[in-house]
C-alpha cells in the first residue's frame, strides 16, 4: 500500500481541524487564558517561594543572634565569677596577715593563712563561647579573656593543695607535747631533731602560701575584671 494514501487524508483532516479551531475565538480565549494563568501562577509561586526563603533566613538570623547573646551572657557571668573569686581569695589572705599583725604574731605565712572551707568551683570556657568572642574581631579582648579560666583554676587548685599540705603538717605537729596556749598561738616542745624532720615540709607549705598570696594580689591589681 502506498504510504501517501494514508498520510494525505490525515494531513487534510488536520488542516481542516486547524482552520476550524482558528475560527473559534472561544477556543483561543481558553488556550490563551490557560497559558496566562499558568504564567501568572508560576510568577506568584516564585514570589511566594522567595518571600518564604527571606522569611526563613530572617528566622535563622534571629535564632543565630539569640544564640550569640546567650553565649555572650554565659561568658560574661563566668568572667564576673572569676574576678569575684580573685577578690575574695585576695581579701581572705590579706585578712589573715592583718589578724596576725594585729595580735603581734611573728609567724610564717603557712601558719597565718587559713585554708578555704569551700574553695571556688573550677570554671571552663566552652568552644562556642570562645568562637562567639573571636567572631567579634577584637584580638586584644580575646587574648585577655582566653587564659582567664586557666589562671583562675590554677589558683583554686593551689589553694586546695595548700589546704592538704597544711593539714598534714599541722596533724604531725599536733603530736608534739603542748607547752603553752596563748590565744590563737599554740607553743609546743620543738627540739632540734623535730626541726630537722619538719623544716623541709614547712618550707614547702610556706613557699606555696607566699606564692598564692602574690598571685592573688597580681590578679586583682592587674584589673582583669571584664
Amino acid at each position: 500500500m502506498n504510504p501517501s494514501a494514508i498520510w494525505n487524508p490525515a494531513l487534510e483532516w488536520l488542516r481542516g481541524a486547524w482552520a476550524a479551531f482558528a475560527g473559534e475565538t472561544e477556543f483561543w480565549a481558553a488556550i490563551i487564558g490557560a497559558i496566562v494563568g499558568a504564567v501568572v501562577g508560576g510568577v506568584i509561586s516564585y514570589i511566594l517561594q522567595r518571600a518564604a526563603a527571606r522569611g526563613a533566613k530572617k528566622v535563622r538570623d534571629e535564632d543565630h543572634l539569640q544564640q550569640q547573646r546567650a553565649l555572650a551572657n554565659s561568658l560574661l557571668f563566668k568572667m564576673l565569677r572569676i574576678y569575684s573569686n580573685f577578690c575574695n581569695i585576695h581579701q581572705l589572705l590579706e585578712e589573715c596577715f592583718a589578724d596576725a599583725a594585729k595580735h603581734g604574731l611573728q609567724a610564717d605565712p603557712w601558719q597565718v593563712v587559713r585554708p578555704l572551707a569551700n574553695p571556688p568551683e573550677l570554671i571552663h570556657f566552652t568552644a562556642d563561647e570562645m568562637g562567639m568572642l573571636l567572631a567579634q574581631k577584637d584580638n586584644e579582648v580575646f587574648n585577655r579573656v582566653l587564659p582567664m579560666a586557666d589562671i583562675h583554676n590554677s589558683l583554686v587548685d593551689a589553694l586546695k593543695v595548700f589546704a592538704t599540705l597544711r593539714m598534714t603538717l599541722t596533724d604531725r605537729l599536733a603530736e608534739l607535747p603542748v607547752v603553752k596556749v596563748d590565744g590563737p598561738l599554740v607553743s609546743a616542745a620543738f627540739t632540734k631533731e623535730h626541726a630537722q624532720a619538719f623544716e623541709p615540709k614547712m618550707l614547702e607549705v610556706n613557699s606555696l602560701a607566699e606564692n598564692i598570696r602574690e598571685r592573688a594580689t597580681k590578679d586583682v591589681d592587674e584589673g582583669v575584671a571584664p
